[in-house]
């Protein structure tokens, strides 16, 4: 059946007898009609592709907020560590020149008993430290 655009125009023109001239606008309506139809077709399915392409967008820039959020709370976490790890060190210096001070004054000098603890969380802090990076 012809589309109703085609049958229209053929009632439209005139019946002279000529049907090489009818044959010739149908041929060429029926042509212009399929190549519409498929524009049509691929009009839709580009709408489609760029519907699920604004749709990835989106998930990608959610996903970039993500990430962005997570590597701040790296970054906070990395600075806690270095806070906590100069906090350490700076502990464990003061014990060692304590140290030296009373193994000059005495040749027995004992460890003050959080030196080994204190040597253990900058072991710590220096493995959460290096787990950051890797």
């Amino acid at each position: 059946m012809a589309p109703p655009l085609l049958q229209t125009v053929v009632a439209l023109l005139p019946n002279d007898g000529s049907k090489q001239i009818i044959r010739e606008y149908k041929k060429r309506l029926s042509n212009y009609f399929h190549a519409t139809s498929n524009l049509l077709k691929s009009i839709k399915k580009l709408n489609a592709a760029l519907a699920s392409a604004k749709a990835d967008q989106n998930n990608a820039r959610s996903l970039v907020w993500e990430l962005r959020q997570q590597r701040h709370q790296m970054q906070l976490e990395l600075q806690r560590q270095r806070v906590q790890f100069n906090l350490i060190k700076r502990t464990h210096l003061r014990q060692r020149k304590l140290k030296a001070k009373i193994g000059k004054n005495n040749s027995k000098s004992m460890v003050p008993p959080t030196s080994i603890t204190t040597k253990q969380s900058m072991l710590q802090i220096l493995h959460n430290f290096n787990s950051l990076y890797n």
